[in-house]
C-alpha cells in the first residue's frame, strides 16, 4: 500500500465528502420544499376548519414544531405540556397565546385541543398516546415511535380501536422521495461496507 493510500482514512473521507453530500442533500430538500409550498398553498385556501393542536414536550424536537406550526393556519398552537418548569415556562415564553400545562394529563382534558402531538422522550410515547386516543385526540407521535416492541404493538392496537381518529408517526425522514435513492446506493456496495 502506498504511503499516500495509507494516510487516506475513514476521518478524512467524511471531511472531503461531508460537504459535497451535504450540499447536494440541501438542494433536494430546497427543491422538495419549493414544491411542497406549492402544494400547501392549495390546500389552505379551502373551506376546511383549523385543526386545535395541544404540543406535548418542549425540547429541542417540540420548539421546532411549534415554530412550524406557528406558520400554519390550518393548524393552530392553543395549548402546551412539560413537566419540566423550565421548559414550560420557556414555552408560555414563547407562545403566550397556547395555554401551558405541567401535566400532559390537564392538557388533554382541555376540550379546545383537538389534536396532540408528541415530542417527549420515547419511553413516554406508550402512555401518553394511549392516553391522548382514549381523550379523542387526533396524534402525531414523533420518532421513533415507541421504546420497545411491545409499546409499538400497544400503541398499533389502540389506533386500530379508535377508527374516527387519525394517528400519524413521525417517520418523515423514511418516507423523503429524494432520500429513497440513498438504500439502494448504499447496498449497491458504492461507498464499501458501512
Amino acid at each position: 500500500m502506498s504511503e499516500q493510500q495509507q494516510d487516506f482514512n475513514r476521518r478524512d473521507f467524511l471531511s472531503t465528502t461531508g460537504g459535497s453530500l451535504a450540499a447536494m442533500m440541501k438542494a433536494l430538500e430546497a427543491r422538495a420544499q419549493d414544491s411542497a409550498s406549492k402544494d400547501t398553498a392549495r390546500r389552505t385556501s379551502d373551506d376546511t376548519p383549523p385543526v386545535k393542536m395541544g404540543l406535548i414536550g418542549y425540547g429541542p424536537r417540540g420548539r421546532e414544531i411549534a415554530k412550524s406550526l406557528a406558520q400554519l393556519p390550518s393548524a393552530p398552537l392553543v395549548a402546551m405540556s412539560d413537566n419540566y418548569g423550565a421548559m414550560l415556562r420557556r414555552a408560555k415564553r414563547e407562545a403566550p397565546k397556547a395555554k401551558g400545562y405541567a401535566d400532559y394529563q390537564d392538557l388533554l382534558k382541555d376540550k379546545n385541543v383537538e389534536g396532540v402531538i408528541v415530542a417527549t422522550a420515547p419511553h413516554d410515547h406508550k402512555q401518553i398516546v394511549l392516553a391522548a386516543l382514549k381523550a379523542g385526540k387526533h396524534v402525531y407521535c414523533e420518532a421513533p415511535l415507541a421504546h420497545t416492541a411491545g409499546d409499538a404493538r400497544a400503541i398499533a392496537k389502540a389506533v386500530a380501536d379508535s377508527p374516527k381518529l387519525n394517528f400519524q408517526p413521525g417517520l418523515c425522514f423514511r418516507s423523503e422521495p429524494q432520500r429513497h435513492f440513498m438504500f439502494p446506493f448504499m447496498r449497491s456496495g458504492a461507498i464499501g461496507k458501512p
